[in-house]
């Protein structure tokens, strides 16, 4: 802050006319803390519904794991081998994510989800397999890319069908984020919790 001047870096990707001038500082509560090159094994139970967590953390990132085994929640949803809540410029990449209960019910059996406030995520070069969706934005994500993932055998309760493993807009305001380059079964975006703009896919294969 220079006298009446703030200057905000990264820039604003967006702004849209009319939106209030209001400013609000964001304090994380961790930065640049990693994981790496471990396997972490559930149990498939109600205690095992988050294998990792980032929340209220900044430039922190997962590389080299591999997760099996992610618990049932019981219905309540939120259950995910990684997910990235109310966090900035959280790399996850090279990670082999599979195992899963025998339900598949909403919310349960997520790869990477990327949920709430978030911006300037990178996932990168990941491998998933059997859950309910592999990559999905359940809002927000304003500035990732989501770059040349793999995931195979992803199948909702109830279907007989394969589900939707690349989850491009599940959650409000998802916008300006990149998919490139990923092999899925489905792409597809949705309204369920919210509409979402000007994301971009590019040369994906599905």
């Amino acid at each position: 802050v220079v006298g009446t001047t703030i200057t905000i870096d990264p820039p604003l990707m967006f702004v849209a006319a009319g939106a209030s001038t209001a400013v609000r500082e964001v304090t994380f509560q961790s930065a640049l803390a990693g994981i790496e090159n471990l396997k972490l094994q559930g149990n498939f139970s109600t205690s095992i519904v988050r294998l990792i967590r980032f929340m209220h953390t900044r430039n922190s990132w997962a590389k080299g794991i591999e997760s099996y085994g992610l618990g049932d929640t019981g219905g309540s949803g939120n259950s995910n081998h990684i997910q990235t809540n109310d966090a900035y410029g959280v790399e996850i990449r090279d990670n082999y994510f599979h195992g899963h209960n025998s339900t598949n019910a909403g919310g349960m059996n997520y790869s990477v989800s990327i949920i709430n406030w978030n911006s300037h995520h990178k996932v990168e070069n990941n491998v998933g397999q059997f859950g309910r969706h592999a990559w999905i934005i359940s809002g927000g994500a304003g500035g990732s890319a989501i770059l040349y993932n793999y995931s195979r055998d992803y199948f909702e309760q109830g279907s007989a069908h394969l589900s939707v493993d690349c989850s491009v807009n599940h959650g409000a305001t998802t916008f300006m984020v990149l998919w490139e380059g990923n092999d899925c079964q489905q792409m597809m975006g949705d309204y369920t919790h919210g509409s979402g703009a000007y994301n971009t896919l590019f040369r994906n294969y599905a």
